[in-house]
């Protein structure tokens, strides 16, 4: 080998070292992981603690047109100012209630906290649901950046299974829906007021 290339590799070999071996070392990439969920989770808190939001909401035809579920639909909107912060989609299901939490960061959704209560079995068994009665059966949190979820959290079955590995792209695609929906009901509302 000629000495120059023998000097120049012996030079770069610490800083080729160096970066071959950082996606190695633990917690590096964990770390960044786990301070974005934090991040969140104090945005979470603050959000809900915020008692000076401004709420709109919208039932059934309003968010789903003619064809909502049996016990309805209903999208509530909560702004500071004319910035959405947080959305709450509750949805009555002939067999359970699903509510899903949504949270952003300026438009940017961060945090999605999805539950689901199922109707319990009426009794004696095999004649149908008590609809008087729901019971926990699941609980989500997915945490996202830049459009993808990087932390998924659950904890129980749902009723009705879905396939779960496109489901943080299904709430991804719901948020900027129902955001829309809402952005557009909170212009109406200001045009509305600025008529009267």
């Amino acid at each position: 080998m000629p000495k120059s290339i023998h000097s120049l590799a012996s030079l770069l070999w610490p800083f080729l070292t160096v970066i071959l071996l950082f996606p190695c070392l633990p917690g590096s990439a964990q770390q960044s992981k786990d301070d974005k969920v934090a991040s969140i989770r104090e945005l979470f808190n603050q959000i809900n603690g915020d008692s000076t939001l401004h709420k709109i909401t919208l039932e059934n035809e309003e968010v789903v047109g003619e064809e909502y579920p049996d016990d309805g639909i209903e999208l509530t909107g909560y702004f500071k100012g004319d910035t959405l912060c947080k959305m709450v989609v509750w949805t009555g299901l002939s067999y359970a209630v699903i509510k899903e939490s949504y949270y952003f960061k300026g438009s940017a959704l961060q945090f999605v906290y999805e539950t689901e209560e199922d109707f319990a079995e009426a009794k004696p068994p095999g004649s149908g649901l008590n609809h008087k009665k729901l019971v926990h059966a699941f609980e989500g949190r997915y945490y996202f950046d830049q459009d993808k979820a990087f932390t998924i959290l659950t904890k129980g079955k749902k009723r009705m299974e879905s396939d779960d590995l496109h489901h943080p792209s299904e709430l991804y695609h719901n948020a900027h829906f129902y955001y829309g929906l809402l952005i557009k009901k909170k212009g109406a509302g200001r045009s509305t007021a600025a008529r009267h």
